[in-house]
């Protein structure tokens, strides 16, 4: 067994609920096919957020990383990528919340189609 606790939907939310949110960040980028920090966090919190891919279109490809340092003298290193493809029926996309002990660095590129803007917001538990 290896330590990770795994909380459904509910659970987690009902953990949450016991706790407060403080916006650390949010805006509007625009995509100019380099990989852009939308998220730079550190300071042992828990951080989650959404990004909001509701202009893309066809022919757009939007990939967005997560990266973790998991020491403070470390260089971050990729814990998760997902690639977007043309327009979204569900243009929302979730950034589950995650411990950023020696930190969290949250990136998005568009790699193919028009440039587009795209909105953002994460939030931390104080």
């Amino acid at each position: 067994m290896s330590g990770t606790i795994i909380l459904d939907s509910e659970s987690l939310i009902s953990a949450l609920a016991r706790y407060e949110f403080k916006v650390i960040v949010e805006g509007r980028i625009i995509a100019d096919g380099t990989e852009q920090i939308i998220l730079d966090a550190n300071g042992g919190t828990v951080v989650l957020g959404y990004v909001d891919l509701s202009e893309m279109q066809t022919g757009d490809v939007v990939v967005i990383k997560t990266y973790v340092k998991v020491r403070s003298d470390a260089d971050y290193k990729i814990y998760a990528s997902q690639e977007y493809i043309d327009a979204q029926s569900e243009p929302i996309v979730y950034i589950l919340p995650k411990y950023t002990a020696n930190g969290l660095r949250i990136t998005l590129q568009q790699t193919k189609g028009v440039y587009r803007s795209f909105s953002y917001i994460f939030i931390k538990v104080i």
